[in-house]
């Protein structure tokens, strides 16, 4: 199962990177697999900053055993080793909008 958490609207880069780590929690309960965080990727200005500093988070979580791993969203396609293996565990999840999209305003968190 696919969770879809948008942060581009919560305001600031600390909210979002709490936000994130408590649904990451939350979504483990639900039997969720993969988040998909919407981010942004800084056109605008805040979402290069959401980005960086969630990039920065997860590759902490992953260290410490919380997440098994993240990637970016544009190797979210059915080409990467990494897709290929979440879409063969949850087929629901290839209806996903963004996937095969090369949206480096999203990033993929596998559970």
């Amino acid at each position: 199962m696919i969770k879809t958490l948008n942060l581009k609207e919560v305001g600031s880069v600390e909210d979002s990177v709490r936000i994130m780590e408590m649904e990451i929690e939350k979504s483990k309960l639900e039997d969720v697999t993969v988040i998909k965080l919407i981010h942004g990727y800084g056109s605008h200005g805040r979402g290069g900053g959401i980005l960086k500093e969630i990039r920065k988070r997860l590759s902490l979580l992953k260290k410490q055993g919380k997440i098994k791993d993240y990637f970016n969203g544009d190797k979210w396609n059915l080409f990467e080793k990494q897709s290929v293996e979440i879409l063969k565990k949850d087929k629901l999840i290839s209806g996903d909008v963004d996937l095969n999209k090369n949206n480096p305003g999203i990033t993929i968190i596998i559970l």
